[in-house]
């Protein structure tokens, strides 16, 4: 999970370095987005690795009430991420002045602010989907896909079209948040189609290989079982 979220971060960097070619007012406008974001997505981040944990440690025991825990988890996480990007964009102004009282900058971040609201939302749900992914063992899967819709389609396109030839700040933003949305979307559906049965018997067998064939399988639920109610607890 953090390995992914290492090359989402260097993706950042790396476009944050293109926008440079814009000009100081342009970065300095990119500058207030970015010290937002690093701050705010804290929350996301942390909701997203316990949900890793609580899904590694129920899916042993029983898979519809990790599903149940991962659909509540989405749900509830896309509302508050929801209302959080409503005050971001509710209070912008106030925001801006954090940062700065230079009015181009002020200017430039209310010109792309509701992109970054619609991304800082987007990024929000696509870090539970980390959480998920990781809990699920598709690590590899969640990494080509970010691989593919940031480093080979998102960060090309915001450098040629809103960089090279536009030359714009707010039609680099319209590359930036898009990715997030399939990203989103193509996890949803790669989640959906796993097989959870699979993952629980793959988890059940490495523990038991791990005891040397010591405890049966009804065993280990039971052990699972066990661990888990120890957790709530």
């Amino acid at each position: 999970m953090f390995g992914v979220h290492r090359s989402e971060w260097v993706y950042w960097e790396t476009l944050s370095l293109a926008i440079g070619k814009l000009g100081v007012t342009a970065l300095a406008v990119h500058t207030v987005p970015t010290q937002v974001i690093t701050v705010s997505f804290m929350l996301p981040l942390g909701l997203g690795i316990a949900l890793a944990i609580r899904l590694g440690s129920s899916l042993p025991v029983s898979v519809p009430h990790a599903k149940h825990l991962v659909l509540a988890t989405l749900i509830v996480g896309t509302l508050i991420f929801s209302v959080l990007s409503w005050f971001l964009y509710h209070y912008r102004t106030s925001i801006f002045r954090i940062f700065t009282d230079d009015p181009d900058v002020m200017m430039g971040c209310e010109r792309i602010w509701w992109q970054v609201c619609v991304y800082y939302s987007q990024l929000s749900i696509y870090a539970l989907n980390m959480g998920i992914a990781t809990g699920l063992g598709m690590q590899w899967t969640l990494g080509a896909i970010t691989f593919c819709f940031l480093w080979v389609v998102g960060l090309p396109a915001a450098w040629y079209i809103g960089v090279y030839r536009m030359a714009s700040l707010e039609v680099t933003w319209s590359f930036i948040y898009p990715p997030y949305i399939f990203m989103n979307c193509i996890l949803l559906v790669a989640f959906v189609c796993k097989d959870w049965d699979a993952v629980q018997r793959d988890i059940l067998a490495r523990e038991t290989e791990e005891l040397d064939g010591e405890m049966d399988t009804e065993v280990l639920v039971l052990k699972a079982e066990h661990d888990y109610g120890s957790l709530q607890n």
